[in-house]
């Protein structure tokens, strides 16, 4: 390939790796653009809807307040209309004859005619009289009184009630209604009244609202029914989990979210009304969300396209320029690579290329010397190479060897890691999975399980073949294992456990078991204690036979397994060793500084009172509560002429005293189980206004159990004494702590602590002593 095409191609390939980074660049931002857009104008439409919505509702209610006002619904009697007659067709639309219900009557269909958007109004008694208009046909004995709409208003006597949406008979639209008691002057209820809202006025305007043109708008009632959409209205009333069902848990969404599936992203964004128990809904693909983007990415891409292609003509020519006098001193180089030593270069261009064939000429003259040199040299290492093969071949022999031993080794890792992670965790996984291992090992085996000693009692772990769930579900004792010594070996486990094991409890390892011919079993023994055993079975009907190597092989299983329990034994005394030695360091700090004796017991409940006024998690509560044990850990570390210096402390050894949180914490992080409370303990002193120690840090910056436990530690400090002053009184340490909320106190820990202080028993005592 001739040079200038070289140079062009090198030039092309960076142009494009140039514009492909820049248009990603661009193509990200400008995605996150667009659906930034998308929320927040989703967003926004919900808000403006839901205001409507809510001036609608404020509407109907005060219409329904000034109806049910009206003085003749207070002269409502049994001269009312009523359907309750057995004499009645089975249909018929009522008729009103007492001068009552007509007047109610009129004021009804004057309403009605006034307000498009009104389905009906209408007027149930406590009679069971009934006024309606429009007039629809109503079935024989209806009684109003029996009806949601009626239980509902009487539920919540005096206020407007409105109903959920749903959808007429008579109309075949979605509507909701608005209800509420029509009371005599005595405070009686005389019945109720209801006005009927159609809700398509609703389902245009949400048609009209996406704005965005995006995706799918919803309003959805409590139940996931559809009530408005800017899809299909055939879609009205079904349920949203059958129109969409990436938007079943819509309840259980925070106002955004991403849902993924079938390889896009689906954006949601929802709201739950203000006024009314139905939600807000709006989702849409990634897909249409950056339609009009990948349209300006292709236009883009031809710009792109337009603008390189005259950049690669000119770097055409630019490089041809140069190219012929590079030609001809590479046909030089490679008429001297190819073993004419005698070749020089006249190449003319350019002060770079001069310098480059001179370079050249001068680098081709040392060449011919050192190449002659080089071939006396090189009969000399052929000799060294016929050597080296023959040594090589040995060497290879041994990798192979090594890999081999590498292999093994690394299987061994694997099991030990698996042991200490499961060890660590506390489970039984690892014998799951050594028993699977096992299995593969071992072809002839066609059933298997693993059991553990706790206690007196045996227990299965985990089983391949049998039924585990009935097996966990024995009461076994240890007593009725197969085998007492510490060996391995094949035997008829059935025919010795039917003597074993207790007869109904033999009959029920019969049934949770499969048939077995026989059965190799290995105990597993810690300390020269049973502490489980591995079984493998084969079929009753089966014609193999366990053989001696397979026996060995299942014994270093077994070996294996107990290595597993007995390092789970001592995770479990490890965690008990940590906790006594916590509560050591916590009696040697009392001694060194006998001024905080009780003070961290103290620190720790007040903690634990205010997290529970917090309500927060009892899994966190634990840790407040040691991470207040253990917050002045690091004052051991303090002379103790300075903690008991009675008075004022000089610069260097107050600097020495503030140091104490970030000693206690590095104690603390050197135990695994300990890590997050050595952060809640190097941020005690830190306040809320930023002018703590050490870190100086400031609001929710500092850890939240940090903040609480600086709460508990500045009362319990406030009144204790100390060597430089005496105790203030509960009461006064309260008002101390009042005084500093939103400086060095988070203001909503203030609170929960006030809550604390008026109804903690610990707390009183303190206040009644005083």
């Amino acid at each position: 390939m001739r040079i200038f095409w070289k140079i062009s191609l090198i030039v092309l390939f960076l142009s494009l790796l140039l514009i492909i980074f820049f248009s990603l660049y661009i193509y990200d931002n400008t995605k996150k653009d667009f659906i930034n857009d998308f929320k927040s104008s989703s967003v926004n439409q919900i808000s403006q809807l839901d205001k409507f919505i809510d001036f609608f509702l404020e509407n109907i209610k005060n219409d329904l307040n000034m109806l049910s006002t009206f003085p003749v619904l207070k002269k409502i009697d049994q001269t009312i209309n009523s359907m309750i007659d057995e004499n009645l067709p089975e249909k018929s639309i009522p008729e009103y004859d007492s001068e009552i219900g007509r007047e109610i009557l009129e004021i009804f269909k004057s309403y009605y005619h006034s307000h498009p958007s009104v389905t009906m109004v209408s007027l149930g008694t406590e009679y069971g009289g009934y006024i309606e208009y429009p007039f629809v046909e109503l079935g024989r004995n209806y009684d109003p009184r029996n009806r949601p709409w009626y239980l509902s208003a009487l539920n919540q006597n005096g206020e407007v009630v409105m109903t959920p949406p749903y959808i007429t008979l008579f109309s075949q639209l979605p509507q909701i209604a608005a209800v509420t008691t029509v009371e005599s002057e005595n405070g009686d209820v005389l019945g109720v009244v209801s006005i009927d809202v159609t809700l398509e006025s609703l389902t245009q305007l949400v048609e009209k609202t996406l704005t965005y043109r995006k995706g799918e708008f919803f309003m959805v009632d409590e139940n996931g029914k559809i009530f408005a959409s800017s899809e299909a209205k055939n879609i009205l009333f079904e349920n949203i989990s059958s129109v969409n069902p990436l938007l079943k848990q819509y309840k259980n969404f925070n106002q955004y979210e991403v849902l993924r599936h079938n390889g896009h992203d689906y954006h949601v964004v929802t709201s739950k009304a203000e006024q009314a128990n139905f939600y807000y809904i709006i989702a849409s693909s990634d897909f249409e969300i950056l339609s009009e983007m990948n349209e300006r990415a292709w236009y883009v891409i031809g710009v792109a396209l337009f603008v390189f292609i005259p950049l690669f003509l000119l770097i055409f020519l630019l490089s041809k320029n140069i190219s012929k006098p590079l030609e001809h001193l590479s046909g030089c180089m490679r008429e001297f690579a190819s073993g004419n030593y005698g070749m020089r270069s006249a190449a003319k261009g350019s002060r770079e290329i001069v310098y480059i064939n001179d370079n050249f000429n001068s680098m081709a003259d040392s060449l011919e010397k050192n190449i002659h040199e080089i071939n006396h040299y090189n009969e000399e290492l052929q000799c060294l190479n016929e050597e080296l093969e023959k040594n090589n071949a040995e060497l290879n022999s041994s990798y192979d060897k090594i890999n081999e031993y590498t292999y093994r080794m690394e299987e061994l890792i694997s099991i030990t890691s698996r042991i200490c992670i499961s060890a660590i965790n506390r489970d039984h996984n690892f014998l799951k999975d050594l028993l699977e291992i096992l299995m593969t090992f071992i072809g002839k085996a066609d059933y298997g399980s693993i059991s553990v000693i706790e206690n007196m009692e045996w227990k299965f772990v985990w089983s391949i073949g049998h039924d585990i769930e009935g097996l966990k579900e024995l009461n076994l004792l240890k007593d009725y294992l197969v085998f007492k010594d510490d060996g391995t070996q094949i035997v008829d486990t059935m025919e010795f456990n039917s003597n074993n094991i207790p007869k109904e409890i033999y009959e029920k390892l019969t049934e949770y078991t499969r048939p077995i011919k026989s059965s190799i079993v290995s105990n597993l023994i810690f300390n020269d204690r049973l502490i489980g055993s591995i079984s493998l079975d084969i079929a009753k009907n089966s014609d193999k036979e366990f053989t001696q190597n397979e026996l060995r092989m299942v014994s270093a299983f077994s070996n294996i397994a107990s290595a597993f329990i007995t390092m789970q034994t001592y995770m479990i005394e490890h965690g008990r060793f940590q906790k006594d030695l916590l509560s050591a360091l916590i009696g040697l700090l009392e001694i060194h500084d006998p001024y905080t004796k009780g003070h961290s017991l103290n620190v720790a409940n007040y903690s634990v009172l205010i997290a529970r006024e917090m309500k927060l998690e009892q899994k966190l509560i634990s840790r407040i509560y040691w991470a207040g044990m253990v917050h002045d850990i690091g004052k051991i570390l303090i002379p103790s002429s300075i903690l008991t210096k009675p008075s004022r402390l000089t610069e260097d050894e107050y600097e020495m005293i503030k140091n104490h949180p970030i000693w206690g914490a590095r104690v603390l992080e050197s135990f695994e189980a300990l890590k997050d409370i050595s952060s809640y303990v190097m941020h005690h002193h830190e306040k809320w206004d930023g002018s703590g120690y050490p870190a100086k840090i400031s609001g929710n910056e500092i850890p939240l159990v940090s903040r609480i436990i600086c709460v508990a530690d500045s009362f319990d400090a406030m009144i204790s004494d100390r060597p430089y002053r005496k105790k203030l009184s509960a009461r006064e340490a309260f008002s101390e702590i009042l005084k500093n909320s939103g400086t060095q106190f988070d203001c909503d820990i203030v609170k929960a602590f006030t809550e604390v202080f008026k109804n903690s028993d610990q707390l009183k005592k303190l206040l009644s002593a005083e």
